[in-house]
């Protein structure tokens, strides 16, 4: 089976998505969220769902079957207040995202910044910021 040159170039930017996030081990990055169903209108705010946290990576990689590219750290909340009045913290917390490889759309890098946009379904989009200072 000979390997489509559009999918040998998905392939070849989904390895440097990876390798650009594994290189940024150790480091905080912002992680967010756009979520909408209406693409006429997209990310536009008054459809959009947005999710936003930053992290402490500590590895990534891939998860082969069910074609996800994986991030886990730490969330940087980690011994801030959760609710002052009766003193909870966050303790030791895990942060955790997955990216959709095959639901993946395009894939944009910048200087600071990774922008990748999933068509989850006919009618959901996702599309996630990866901030990081380098």
């Amino acid at each position: 089976m000979v390997m489509s040159e559009r999918r040998k170039n998905a392939l070849g930017e989904l390895e440097r998505l990876r390798s650009t996030l594994e290189q940024l081990k150790g480091e905080t990055i912002a992680i967010y969220e756009y979520l909408t169903s209406n693409e006429e209108r997209a990310y536009d705010r008054h459809c959009t769902s947005t999710s936003h946290f930053m992290l402490q990576v500590e590895s990534v990689g891939w998860r082969i079957s069910g074609g996800r590219l994986w991030i886990e750290g730490v969330d940087s909340n980690e011994g801030k207040l959760v609710h002052p009045t009766m003193g909870l913290k966050i303790v030791n917390p895990s942060a955790y995202y997955e990216i959709d490889c095959g639901s993946l759309r395009d894939i944009f890098f910048g200087e600071n910044e990774i922008t990748t946009i999933e068509a989850l379904s006919d009618r959901w989009i996702r599309k996630t910021e990866i901030r990081f200072a380098r």
